[in-house]
């Protein structure tokens, strides 16, 4: 695992790919997230800087690490305001929610989805988007080549329609 102190403050900087000129990483986001995010996390370690436009974004790929920012010292890791960032993108939810309050709302709300009982429940369900796709790749011929992406993209939406919905 990578160490660098984390402070909210910027005043250690997280190696990460230069990016173009004023606007940074965004065409390797836009062109392929997770295989920029994978390529970089072997080049950079567990923390990567992005520049994206304006804004510093950093890229936490370690358990310990997402658990310090996010549980530990996430008031001292504020998140962009709905409007910004992420929220641009995914909305308001508790993902991008900077209000506290707001958030502690709506954590509490999806609280019980995530209860032992019910997500012993979801398992089987989970195991047929397993099955579901693993049934997709037995069609393609032998030594083909699968975009990893779009296939993790299409069983997480698979298991998300399934349980939550």
């Amino acid at each position: 695992m990578t160490h660098i102190t984390l402070n909210s403050t910027g005043t250690t900087q997280a190696p990460g790919p230069r990016g173009a000129p004023l606007i940074g990483s965004l065409p390797d986001f836009t062109s392929d997230l997770l295989g920029t995010m994978a390529r970089d996390v072997a080049i950079y370690g567990d923390i990567v800087r992005y520049r994206v436009g304006p804004r510093t974004v950093y890229i936490l790929s370690h358990p310990d690490l997402a658990q310090e920012v996010l549980v530990e010292r996430n008031r001292e890791f504020p998140k962009f305001e709905g409007k910004n960032g992420l929220g641009l993108v995914v909305g308001n939810g508790r993902i991008a929610n900077a209000n506290h309050d707001s958030w502690l709302t709506q954590r509490r709300m999806m609280q019980p989805m995530f209860h032992r009982k019910r997500l012993a429940a979801m398992g089987d369900k989970m195991a047929g988007a397993g099955a579901r796709m693993a049934e997709r790749w037995g069609a393609f011929a032998p030594g083909s080549e699968l975009n990893m992406s779009h296939e993790m993209l299409q069983v997480t939406l698979d298991i998300i329609t399934q349980t939550m919905f």
